[in-house]
């Protein structure tokens, strides 16, 4: 399936994960300049990002692509003028979820704290 099509026939009212993940890849290959694939291999190109990107959370997949067109967390070496390969999208959803992960930590100590405060 082409991201394209993906996207066309995507339920705007009701995104799944799956659809989330596509539509993140899309915006990232219409906002960078890639190799233009065709046919049966952009459709082999998408299957190969939605075999990659599977075990992910959407919202890992989405800052992660926001952080590739903002250039963050760059690595020696990157082109961020064209689209990335899938690794490096997984590697951004690595420090994606390190910061969700923090973020939840922190919610956690501060409700803890206002609890004990409470019981006090």
């Amino acid at each position: 399936m082409e991201f394209s099509k993906a996207l066309t026939s995507a339920s705007t009212a009701s995104f799944t994960d799956d659809k989330r993940k596509t539509a993140a890849v899309a915006l990232l290959f219409a906002a960078v300049p890639s190799d233009k694939s065709a046919g049966k291999q952009a459709d082999l190109r998408a299957e190969a990002w939605q075999l990659a990107l599977s075990r992910r959370a959407a919202l890992e997949v989405e800052l992660a692509v926001e952080m590739w067109l903002v250039g963050e967390c760059v690595m020696e070496g990157e082109n961020r003028r064209f689209a990335p390969a899938p690794q490096d999208v997984l590697r951004l959803a690595d420090i994606a979820r390190q910061r969700i992960e923090d973020v939840q930590e922190l919610a956690e100590r501060v409700l803890k704290a206002e609890v004990s405060q409470e019981a006090s």
